[in-house]
């Protein structure tokens, strides 16, 4: 289990930070991560960069804006830094404004999507595929593929054949009422 953050320099807010000689419980003992953990604060405060040192593990990559970033967690008595990101043994998730941007970006545009981010089972591993074969199948109006494009130009051929129709219809009723005209005006 992680029990703290040693250490974060050249991040954000974070400059030259040591947990031991800030984070300090009510009897002024230096305080570790427990079981769960509420990480809270007003903005700008830190809370989204601490998120992004814990995304880095998860991801195996620092976050692009900060090559000079550098930090110690403490994880199981040893120490992990910034040049370890894509050398460790533990599993780590985390859910924050970048997850969002990157994974649920139909909560933030229009036109965004929801990317899979897990798939458990060797069952949804099949349908996942399925999913994909389908979405092959179904194309893309845009780029002219699949059932979708097709779909449109049966849809502008319909609409063609339809106002050919209605003009044939408004022909003949023309000349039906000019023909019932002509007739009105010869037995008068």
């Amino acid at each position: 289990m992680i029990s703290k953050i040693s250490s974060i320099s050249n991040f954000s807010v974070f400059n030259n930070f040591a947990w031991d000689n800030v984070v300090r419980d009510s009897g002024n003992n230096i305080a570790t991560f427990k079981k769960f953990n509420i990480i809270y604060g007003r903005n700008y405060s830190g809370k989204t960069s601490l998120s992004r040192i814990f995304r880095s593990l998860e991801k195996g990559e620092l976050p692009e804006k900060y090559p000079e970033l550098q930090f110690e967690i403490i994880y199981n008595g040893q120490s992990i830094t910034q040049n370890d990101v894509d050398n460790h043994s533990f599993d780590i998730r985390v859910y924050n404004e970048d997850f969002v941007k990157e994974n649920l970006s139909f909560l933030i545009n229009d036109e965004g999507e929801i990317q899979p981010f897990a798939i458990v089972g060797e069952k949804n591993v099949e349908i996942e595929k399925l999913i994909k074969e389908k979405q092959i199948e179904l194309g893309d109006e845009e780029n002219k593929t699949g059932l979708r494009y097709q779909f449109s130009l049966k849809e502008t051929e319909y609409k063609k054949k339809k106002k050919e129709r209605e003009n044939i219809e408004n022909e003949l009723e023309n000349k039906l009422r000019e023909k019932a005209n002509r007739n009105r005006y010869l037995s008068m």
